[in-house]
């Protein structure tokens, strides 16, 4: 198993690994073989925010 941040990469949730670097969480992350379930939006759906959200 990899860490949940290079799957989130892999799988193309580039924003949202993004935003866990600038967050300073991507570290809490990478812990290979630990089973972790994460939800993560979509670049799409970043995409469709707007600034105010």
């Amino acid at each position: 198993l990899t860490d949940v941040v290079r799957t989130a990469r892999d799988i193309g949730a580039t924003v949202f690994v993004d935003y866990l670097n600038e967050a300073g969480l991507t570290d809490q992350l990478k812990s290979p073989g630990e089973a972790i379930t994460l939800f993560a939006p979509t670049n799409a759906a970043f995409a469709r925010l707007s600034p105010a959200d």
